[in-house]
């Protein structure tokens, strides 16, 4: 089923001073006498009072002018279905307000996250996954009011009961959707509400995929909170003929069901899911697949020959890092509308690189490890952070080396799991290693996680995809191996789950 997803048109708000005037019998005198306090009209003193206390409602608001942080308590969906509890969607919970600025001029930043499925029947249909861009814009208070404000030209509106507590509204008025709502309370986030990294991951066994082009050829892999399920997608070779892979797992039950697209492509995929859409990127195609039906997939080029790289996506825009084969552009990041299928240059990274994946926080591209060669030894440290909106790079330096990095977003924080190569003083690969940790996008701290996986550096199991929804973490983790004892099937790859607090 498709849903319609929550678009918002930015205009400018105006700001107006409803001044009071004048009786209107002409007759009429103000007389001033020495004990009245020097006012001349009690109008004038009813509009410094309002000035005043809008000054003050907008300290609390936006904590004197500086930036205050709000998020949703309570939200329901009014449509033609009803009013729809959504307070505690996934979808909801990343929401973030923030209100900055004077009376006169105020600004209001709304931090969507993933959009909400607004045509959804039920709370579980108004999932998405479908992570939106920060939405700008001004605030301002409505005439002869202190506590009642507007912004987004008008289709949200606010009301401040006190300082902590607002009461809000989006109003929906183009099409069949005019009249519906989204109403909501605002309560002030505190450190304590923001997602907080655990320290210790316990994995257990989820499911066993067997094929022989895991650990060798970079498989997609992602997870559907809306859909509740576990994708991976790579390669497989079919009468001699390869073919695309896609493994659907359901979180619940664990059950599988497998789909092919016979159609020849690079060995490196990205997957993820947007919409009501499971889109796996391959290293010359673009490939969209129906959540509803993977047997019909679409596909078309998307202008490039990659190997090794790592996507991240934001509305429509899905950024492609890396990877250039042939040593094409291996240090630049493209933009690809999946809506035109236009590709266009973003922005060149200060190095090449090969096996660095990202994910996008509130505007934010982060970039992790990689190396500067494809199949090379030069595992890398840097993080860049890139800020989309101006294409300006930050570089961090991560606590550990990584030849492939794998990441997830949850709200403020960024899982990233990497595989190390270990090589001797000749360059030969010897072993490899893993790591887990967690970034915190909001002061650039790092969280590594202890486990129990029991893969050791002398041998070659590592982590080769890492997917997170639904408060669970999972990862692919085996060497690659065919030591099933059964040379009738591919080789055996675990995929473990951890609970998440």
């Amino acid at each position: 089923m498709k849903f319609s997803k929550l678009w918002v048109l930015l205009l400018a708000a105006s700001f107006t001073i409803m001044s009071c005037g004048d009786d209107d019998s002409p007759e009429e005198m103000v007389v001033t006498t020495d004990d009245d306090g020097g006012m001349t009209d009690d109008g004038d003193n009813g509009m410094s009072e309002l000035l005043a206390a809008q000054e003050m409602t907008t300290a609390n608001l936006t904590n004197d002018g500086s930036g205050k942080v709000w998020r949703i308590e309570q939200a329901t969906l009014n449509n033609e279905s009803g009013a729809i509890d959504i307070s505690s969607n996934f979808n909801v919970v990343d929401d973030e307000f923030i209100f900055s600025g004077s009376r006169t001029n105020g600004s209001l930043e709304w931090r969507q996250g993933n959009a909400i499925g607004v045509d959804g029947t039920s709370s579980q249909e108004t999932l998405l996954d479908f992570y939106k861009a920060p939405v700008m814009s001004s605030f301002s208070f409505d005439a002869e009011s202190s506590t009642n404000l507007s912004g987004l030209d008008g289709n949200m509106t606010f009301q401040v009961i006190d300082e902590n507590t607002i009461t809000g509204q989006l109003s929906f008025t183009e099409g069949r959707r005019a009249g519906e709502t989204l109403d909501f309370d605002l309560t002030t986030k505190t450190s304590e509400d923001y997602a907080a990294p655990q320290t210790d991951l316990q994995f257990s066994n989820f499911a066993v995929l067997f094929n022989d082009c895991v650990s060798s050829c970079a498989p997609g892999f992602a997870g559907s909170y809306a859909d509740n399920s576990l994708f991976v997608s790579t390669r497989a070779a079919v009468n001699n003929n390869n073919s695309e892979l896609v493994v659907k797992y359901n979180a619940e039950t664990g059950t599988e069901e497998s789909f092919l697209f016979p159609q020849a492509d690079f060995v490196s995929k990205q997957l993820l899911v947007r919409d009501d859409q499971l889109v796996i990127v391959g290293g010359q195609y673009v490939n969209r697949y129906d959540l509803d039906d993977l047997n019909n997939p679409t596909s078309e080029l998307h202008g490039k020959a990659l190997t090794r790289f790592g996507t991240a996506v934001q509305g429509d825009i899905l950024y492609i890092i890396g990877g250039g084969l042939d040593n094409v552009d291996p240090e630049k990041i493209f933009q690809y509308n999946l809506e035109t299928g236009q590709l266009s240059d973003f922005v060149s990274l200060p190095e090449p690189r090969f096996g660095a994946r990202g994910t996008i926080v509130n505007n934010k591209l982060y970039v992790f490890g990689g190396t500067t060669t494809f199949g090379g030894s030069d595992a890398m440290n840097t993080l860049y952070i890139i800020d989309i909106a101006t294409q300006q790079i930050t570089t961090e330096t991560m606590p550990v080396s990584l030849n492939y990095s794998y990441v997830e977003r949850f709200q403020n924080l960024i899982y990233v799991a990497g595989r190390i190569d270990l090589r001797n003083d000749e360059g030969n690969n010897t072993g490899r290693d893993e790591f887990i940790g967690v970034y915190d996008t909001r002061d650039g701290s790092w969280t590594e996680l202890t486990t129990n996986l029991t893969g050791t550096q002398d041998d070659f199991v590592s982590i080769h995809g890492m997917g997170l929804f639904n408060n669970r973490l999972y990862i692919i983790y085996d060497d690659g191996l065919d030591d099933d004892n059964n040379p009738d099937t591919p080789s055996p790859n675990n995929i473990l789950v951890a609970d998440l607090n």
